[in-house]
């Protein structure tokens, strides 16, 4: 256990850094899909209503 914990504290940087990366990518890309899909909704609203009128 102090073993992995010395690594940790010696080589945080190049531990947390990619970390950070991939987990903010995953994030981006689910913000993405929401977007997609809110857009989505608002462009099939718009296509309604000029339908209907």
């Amino acid at each position: 256990m102090m073993n992995l914990l010395q690594v940790v504290c010696d080589h945080w940087v190049r531990l947390f850094v990619p970390m950070g990366f991939v987990f903010g990518c995953y994030l981006e890309r689910k913000n993405d899909e929401k977007l997609t899909a809110f857009q989505n909704k608002s462009l099939l609203l718009i296509y309604v209503v000029y339908i209907n009128i």
